[in-house]
């Protein structure tokens, strides 16, 4: 008797996995890379400094490859733990130091290669500020934009529309010369005027210890700042040691980071210390004034133009309405505003919605 072989129920094809768009913000300070799947996942990951023209270009796609690696290690999806099995649709790198002619074609190169896609309408390679750009495309009647970026710098940037394309093409810039010559109103620019204040007491206190000096808020907040750093190794602090203190500070990679960071305390004690808001104000103007700079020369109308505003900074609800204000003091009214907290998903849902 022929034996009979039973049906094999149907099994259901493998589903195809999904397709990316990916956008990396390769900032001075961090790199952030963001992946939005077909399915309308939203993976982050994160990694160190991306400036090749501090750290080198193999150092920097290093850097952007971690960054992707630590967004594909936050989903379940065991089939995409690689960026060569990843299917990218489109992709938008910003990279902190791309302006330098020299070091673009190397950049190019590398990044073409890490992602497997030519340099073109899939894969566009930018300065990282230029990722700021996208949030004002979208806005009606908006013809041009101002990106306004505050954190340990300052910069402005104008971009405007060109007719056909999905994007903003950078048109001039105003600031952006660095902590010797530039930055004001930025977390350099005010952590420098808190520790000068900070500084002037100490000076005053070593001059006469024996007198009972009242010490403002903001230098007591800088003198424990640095007290607790010192007590961490330790060490004792004077107010003596504070100079000392500033120009040996752990707490960073580089001086001016270290002078940046105590912006935080001026920022802290706003809404109680006289003296924080008047450095707040002065800084605030300054980021108007480059605003209201870069609006003549380039000869944009407010009434048809974006600003975006990001940063360390300007995420700060004070400080941005600081801005705000002085603004409106030069009687600038701009078509539609926004504040920028991650430039990279900012991108990608730019990417994703193409």
């Amino acid at each position: 008797m022929a034996s009979t072989v039973p049906d094999t129920p149907d099994t259901p094809d493998t589903p195809a996995p999904p397709s990316y768009v990916l956008c990396v913000d390769g900032g001075g300070s961090k790199c952030t890379a963001v992946l939005i799947s077909s399915e309308g996942t939203i993976l982050t990951g994160h990694a160190g400094p991306c400036n090749p023209s501090t750290i080198g270009i193999d150092a920097t796609i290093a850097v952007i490859t971690s960054a992707i690696l630590s967004a594909l290690a936050t989903t379940d999806n065991t089939t995409s733990q690689t960026i060569a099995s990843l299917t990218i649709a489109s992709a938008w790198v910003g990279i902190a130091g791309y302006d330098r002619p020299a070091l673009a074609p190397a950049i190019n190169e590398a990044v073409s290669n890490l992602l497997s896609l030519s340099l073109g309408p899939r894969l566009r390679i930018t300065a990282d500020i230029d990722l700021l750009s996208v949030n004002a495309v979208k806005q009606p009647e908006t013809r041009s934009a101002i990106v306004l970026v505050a954190g340990t710098g300052s910069v402005a940037m104008s971009y405007t529309k060109m007719d056909g394309d999905a994007v903003m093409y950078r048109s001039g810039r105003v600031g952006g010369w660095g902590p010797l010559l530039g930055d004001d109103g930025s977390g350099f620019s005010i952590g420098k005027a808190a520790l000068r204040v900070a500084l002037r007491t100490s000076d005053a206190v070593t001059a006469d210890p024996a007198s009972n000096i009242d010490v403002p808020p903001l230098s007591q907040a800088v003198f424990d700042m640095y007290k607790e750093e010192r007590k961490a190794t330790g060490n004792d602090f004077l107010p003596r040691d504070l100079l000392s203190c500033i120009l040996t500070s752990s707490s960073s990679s580089s001086p001016t980071k270290t002078i940046a960071h105590a912006a935080r305390l001026v920022l802290s004690l706003s809404k109680m210390d006289e003296q924080s808001q008047k450095i707040l104000k002065e800084g605030a103007a300054s980021l108007a004034d480059l605003v209201v700079e870069l609006l003549r020369i380039q000869k944009l109308d407010p009434g048809h133009t974006a600003l975006v505003m990001a940063g360390g900074l300007l995420c700060h609800g004070i400080y941005n309405t600081m801005v705000g204000d002085e603004l409106a003091r030069r009687d600038v009214k701009f078509k539609w505003s926004t504040q920028v907290e991650s430039p990279a998903l900012e991108g990608a849902k730019f990417l994703a919605e193409k």
